[in-house]
């Protein structure tokens, strides 16, 4: 008797967690192997993306989350994060606020300053480098970073450099 909830319980739970109503998940394994192998790479995938949809959409500066799974992961045996949270933990995709400095809104764009913290912690520093690069080129290169550098100010906690 297995405790292990079935493919179809996942795919429910991960329905009744998403804001769109039927989620489909894509998973990228070999389509040869055993089909134990298969059905869990598949719950490993749903499982995954009921983190992130619960992250995502319940992450705010009152409750962060973020950070908080963000460190788990590091603990775990896995130890690298995955892309979605450390970009969201980044703030990229997110125009509001300063970079490194902490957002007293109701939402959150990210916590890079944290994340870089618990790098740090672990000895991480080249991920902690990475981060700080990451974080002040922006998503896009740096191409907005430029065009918007005038009207930032430190005073509203916007800080260009490290």
């Amino acid at each position: 008797v297995s405790k292990r909830p079935t493919l179809s319980q996942l795919q429910y739970a991960l329905n009744e967690v998403s804001k769109t109503p039927t989620v489909s998940v894509s998973v990228s394994y070999p389509k040869h192997g055993s089909r134990k192998l298969l059905a869990t790479a598949k719950r490993s995938a749903i499982a995954m993306e009921m983190i992130r949809q619960i992250v995502l959409d319940r992450d705010s500066a009152a409750t962060p989350i973020a950070l908080e799974v963000a460190e788990c992961f590091m603990d775990s045996s896995y130890g690298a994060l995955p892309k979605w949270l450390e970009d969201h933990l980044a703030g990229l995709g997110d125009k509001a606020g300063g970079l490194f400095a902490k957002t007293s809104k109701g939402t959150t764009r990210g916590d890079p300053s944290g994340l870089c913290t618990q790098y740090m912690k672990r000895g991480r520093y080249v991920d902690a480098c990475d981060l700080f690069t990451k974080v002040l080129v922006g998503g896009d290169g740096g191409k907005e970073r430029k065009t918007m550098a005038a009207s930032r100010v430190p005073e509203k906690g916007d800080i260009d450099f490290v």
